[in-house]
Parts: structure tokens; sequence; C-alpha cells
């Protein structure tokens, strides 16, 4: 990570010449302004700049919209403020002398209105000290790409360590090119952040090689309690649990997302949470102070701002009390067993039934 005297420093011996300024959208999309790094420093540092609110009218493919959201469209599409989060602050090591930092985003006519979540400290619960995005967060990501794929994945760690995001490991995965790179732990905001930093590193990086990715598999989050499984982090635990299906929008932003969520697969078609158990949407891990839970609902492109972490403190701050964890037996196993059997026979054509 920098900070501003770094970064005065490494422009001066011509370390870095731009500086991005980022944003997540209303997907959870980076967006922004590419600048040269000595107006970044002799002007904007102190200033701040401004973007167009029309850049929030786009899909995920970049098409207009049809119409331009209501509130967009009566402002004039007006400009919107970019406030530096300077903790965010960090080497692009996958371009070429590149800084970028994350930046909230608010309402140029009024300056205490946040438009765009962006997690800025300052707006999270007052004990946001005691929860963290805990080792084992992990993007899946597919490789369309036949020979070995390890030259591909070491660039990726090579990149995130560079750029300040903490590597622990990649490796492959279930399915054909499908491989899975988990990142370090950190506090709960700066993960929102490393979460958005790291799809936009390999979009980028994998562009450069000539090849195919598709970050759109699975995003498991495992969120710690450096208190144990103690009744702040019972609270998140609820509010993420109660207000799943409220914000399924941004856990799985497209239709293509919902075919990833199928009964009889790792991923989660039961909201509910149980010890080490892949197939609920909730799945506690570990004992003591590793205690943690791990939500395996997103896809890679879901908006980690709006969903894990809102209806998460949400939770804390209605104190919304734990529902009973799911307990399995042996009589729903056999049963899943026969089920299916039973499907598996409806889904082929036997020699008896074509004569």
């Amino acid at each position: 990570m920098l900070n501003l005297d770094d970064l005065r420093e490494r422009v001066k011996k011509g370390e870095i010449s731009q500086v991005v300024m980022a944003f997540p959208d209303m997907n959870g999309r980076l967006l922004g302004k590419r600048l040269d790094a000595h107006f970044f420093l002799d002007f904007v540092v102190e200033h701040g700049t401004r973007c167009c609110l029309s850049v929030f009218n786009y899909d995920i493919n970049m098409r207009v919209l049809s119409a331009y959201p209501l509130e967009i469209w009566h402002q004039g599409l007006s400009d919107f403020l970019l406030v530096l989060d300077w903790i965010s602050l960090r080497l692009a090591s996958w371009q070429n002398k590149t800084a970028t930092v994350m930046c909230d985003v608010y309402d140029d006519k009024q300056s205490n209105r946040v438009l765009i979540p962006h997690p800025h400290p300052q707006v999270f619960y007052e004990n946001k000290s005691k929860l963290k995005s805990t080792s084992g967060y992990g993007v899946k990501y597919h490789l369309l790409q036949t020979a070995p794929e390890q030259k591909y994945t070491e660039g990726f760690r090579k990149h995130l360590q560079a750029s300040g995001i903490p590597v622990e490991n990649s490796k492959g995965e279930v399915g054909i090119g499908r491989h899975e790179l988990n990142i370090n732990f950190s506090v709960i905001f700066s993960m929102a952040d490393r979460h958005a930093t790291y799809k936009q590193c390999l979009k980028e990086v994998v562009d450069q090689l000539g090849i195919s990715d598709a970050v759109g598999s699975g995003c498991h989050i495992h969120l710690n309690s450096n208190i144990n499984f103690a009744q702040l982090f019972k609270h998140f635990l609820t509010g993420w649990l109660k207000y799943a299906p409220d914000v399924m929008v941004f856990y799985a932003p497209t239709i293509n997302n919902y075919k990833r969520i199928q009964t009889g697969s790792v991923s989660p078609s039961h909201l509910a949470w149980i010890y080490d158990n892949r197939t609920t949407a909730f799945r506690l891990v570990d004992k003591g102070q590793s205690t943690r839970i791990e939500c395996r609902i997103p896809g890679a492109n879901g908006n980690i701002y709006l969903a894990s972490l809102a209806s998460g403190l949400r939770g804390i701050t209605n104190q919304l009390e734990l529902p009973l964890i799911f307990e399995g037996d042996v009589v729903t196993c056999y049963l899943d067993l026969y089920l299916h059997e039973q499907e598996q026979f409806e889904k082929h054509a036997t020699d008896w039934e074509r004569q």
C-alpha cells in the first residue's frame, strides 16, 4: 500500500506517471478517471475531481439503458464529486507506472450526501473493528485455455501481491479450466475494495495475455470476529440470513448467475447455517479464535459492498436473534440419495421405453 508521501516520491522518480481514481458502480464494477500523476498531485489532491452522472446509466455490457433513472434525469445529468479514500491507495502493478485509489461518490450539490456506497470507514458500525473478512476469501474463475494454466495464475498472484493484495494460494477447481485464487484477510471495508481490485486485475491481465477469462463463478466470503462466536458476530450472521432474499440482485446481478445455484451441487440452495456443510448458504468453519462464517451465495460478479456488508450490518443495528442451526440427519441423507436416483431416471430414456 502507498501513502501520499510515497506517491509524491515515486512520481518524482518517474516510477508512477498516472493515477486511477476508481469507484464502484451499481453493479460493483470499477469506473473512474485516469489522471496524469503530476496533475493529480498539484490539483486533485486539494480540490478533488468530478464526473458526469451519466456513467451510471450503462448496463454491464456498456449499453445505454432505455431510460435514464428518474433522479439522474431530473438533475440534468449533472456532476458528482469524487472524494479520495487515502487508505486504499495502492500500485496497480499490472498497468504501466500506475497507482490507483478508491473514491466515495458524493452529490456535488449536497456535499454530505453519498450517492454510491463505497464503504468508507466512517459510515461503518462503531464496533466494526471486531469484524474482519478472514483467510479463505476466494473467487473462482475460468481460464478458457487448453495449455497448462500455471503461468497465468502465477502472474495473477504476482500482480496482486505487488499491488498490496496479499495472496494465500491458487488451485485447480472442479470443472474444465476452473481455478480458485484465495486472498488474505483484512478489515471488512478494505476487503470489499480488494475484491473489486482483484477482479479488475484479472480482467486486464488476461486481456494483455490474449486469453479469455470468465470471472463469473462463485465468490466465497469468510467473516471472522476477534471475540470468537460472540453476540456481535451472531447479529451479523442473522442479518446475512434474514436479508439474503432482499439483496439477491446484488449477490447474483445477472440472470445467468442463477444457473449456478442448483440443488445437488456445492452452490448454496438452502438458506440456512450449519457446521462445515457446503450445500447451505452459510457454513460455520473452524473453532476458537479461528471461528468464521463462510457466505457461499455471491457470484464472482456480485456487488460485495451492497450485499454482504449492508445486510450483516443491518443485523447488528437491529440486534437480530440468530435462528436455530440447521441439523441434517441420516433419514435426510437417504431421502436425498433416492430422490437423486429418481431424478437421474427421469432424465434418461431406457431400452424398455424405446421399445
